[in-house]
């Protein structure tokens, strides 16, 4: 906020987050979006409502598909199946669909050990130098959420320190 940025709620300065305020927060933030990505979705969620929410603010919805038979990638396959949500396998897809695919050919200077502003990156970065993980095991051993480890993975994969594998998990590049 400090340096330009902006907060958006429909709740009042200091009001607790409740869970039941979930949805309405979020439909802000599908229709303020351009698409939403839902990396885990079980069959009964928010994150459905949220992806529900963006279909009916006639934005895209991604979903990247999850292991067949687990709780959480019912959602998140249904979506895929029933032709709700665009597949992805990384964050090559989702920015061809924004004509911003050029955009991962941009040069950028990374050193043997990138230095992070954001704690949460470096976490990451440093569970995934050794072994690749994938976003639930990353959940798992930071104990953040999921859906914000997908934000940073994203983030961290567009400016080149790490990649999407072919299994879902990540690894430095």
């Amino acid at each position: 906020l400090a340096s330009g940025g902006a907060l958006v709620s429909p709740f009042p300065f200091g009001e607790k987050p409740e869970p039941y305020n979930f949805p309405i927060r979020n439909e802000i933030v599908a229709g303020i979006s351009k698409g939403t990505l839902v990396t885990e979705a079980a069959e009964k969620s928010g994150t459905l409502i949220t992806a529900g929410l963006a279909l009916d603010f006639n934005r895209e919805v991604f979903a990247l598909p999850g292991e067949i038979g687990k709780a959480t990638s019912i959602g998140t396959n249904s979506l895929i199946r029933d032709g709700q949500a665009k597949l992805i396998l990384g964050t090559t897809d989702i920015l061809s669909e924004y004509e911003m695919a050029d955009i991962l050919t941009l040069p950028v200077n990374i050193t043997d050990t990138p230095k992070f502003g954001d704690p949460l990156e470096a976490s990451i970065y440093e569970l995934i130098k050794f072994e690749p993980l994938d976003i639930s095991s990353l959940g798992d051993k930071t104990g953040i959420d999921i859906s914000m480890i997908a934000c940073k993975l994203s983030m961290m994969e567009v400016h080149g320190i790490v990649e999407m594998n072919i299994d879902g998990s990540y690894s430095i590049k």
